[in-house]
């Protein structure tokens, strides 16, 4: 263990800027061949997508002023709402429809 930690501290240290120029490369690729398979599929994503984000958001609470906020319990996981949806009747249902288009 010693000798791995003494070769990690050698290393040369890569600058902010040129991780996330790696990162970025990395998530467009991997991007590009999900948004690729959606296009194989027939899936337009965009609709998908948007139940997710809702679905999500459906988790938090409204204040009374409008602003949502989130409740997390003892272990840190986010409380769902009495509004809160699952996603999934939701993408069967748009899959069905784009299929049928």
């Amino acid at each position: 263990i010693d000798v791995a930690a003494a070769k990690q501290r050698v290393k040369a240290i890569v600058p902010l800027d040129e991780k996330l120029e790696n990162i970025a490369d990395a998530l467009g690729d991997e991007l590009w061949f999900l948004l690729g398979d959606c296009c194989e599929y027939g899936i337009d994503i965009e609709p998908i997508i948007k139940i997710i984000n809702d679905s999500n958001n459906s988790k938090l609470f409204t204040a009374e002023d409008g602003s949502k906020y989130a409740v997390n319990d003892e272990r840190g996981k986010i409380v769902k709402s009495p509004d809160f949806f699952a996603p999934e009747e939701r993408i069967k249902q748009e899959i069905r429809r784009q299929m049928a288009a």
